[in-house]
């Protein structure tokens, strides 16, 4: 099941907003089109540690939303096969990082 909370600008001050909680977090571009997908123990240092030199290292990324899951290994793993389904490969900075 997608994630269906709204997408948010990918800004530090909206990442300092996210839940410490587990889960899974999509980052967009431009086009709100997923570009990577990530499953962590702590959604807002995750999302902080994209900005550590005051910038994303994911230069196209424009847009997050993420969903709260105890199993975030499993949620990754939904999340990566939906996209898959569609896209018939992995999002672009996924790819990457093979």
């Amino acid at each position: 099941m997608p994630i269906k909370q709204e997408w948010k600008d990918f800004t530090r001050e909206a990442a300092e907003a996210a839940t410490e909680k587990e889960g899974v977090y999509e980052i967009g571009d431009q086009d709100q089109a997923v570009i990577y997908i990530h499953g962590t123990d702590n959604i807002r240092r995750e999302l902080l540690d994209h900005f550590e030199d005051g910038f994303s290292y994911i230069e196209p990324a424009r847009f997050f939303r993420y969903e709260e899951a105890f199993m975030y290994t499993s949620k990754e793993n939904e999340q990566i096969r939906l996209f898959m389904r569609k896209a018939d490969q992995l999002p672009k900075y996924n790819q990457e990082l093979i």
